[in-house]
């Protein structure tokens, strides 16, 4: 919904190459609600832990709303450059 169309709509107009590049993507910088939950939770997290005096440390678990974890896979630099690429449409040099 956030594209300002419905999946069904999405899905008959997206390329499957071009929804693989948005997956890539996502592995490598996260988007939507977990994402922002998860950067909100960090705000609040350093605002508590910085300016309230509490008896006890706070957890940044306590400040997340969605407690789904993103897992972030790692990947190496070739398969981030090799992505971005892709994205953006490079070709490789032929060789001679």
């Amino acid at each position: 919904m956030a594209l300002g169309r419905t999946r069904k709509e999405l899905l008959a107009t997206i390329e499957p190459s071009e929804l693989k590049e948005w997956m890539a993507f996502d592995r490598i910088e996260p988007f939507g609600a977990p994402a922002q939950d998860m950067q909100n939770a960090m705000v609040c997290y350093l605002l508590a832990t910085g300016l309230l005096n509490a008896k006890r440390p706070f957890k940044f678990d306590e400040f997340q709303l969605i407690k789904e974890q993103i897992e972030k896979k790692e990947m190496d630099w070739r398969a981030i450059q090799a992505v971005f690429k892709k994205i953006a449409g490079y070709k490789e040099p032929k060789k001679k």
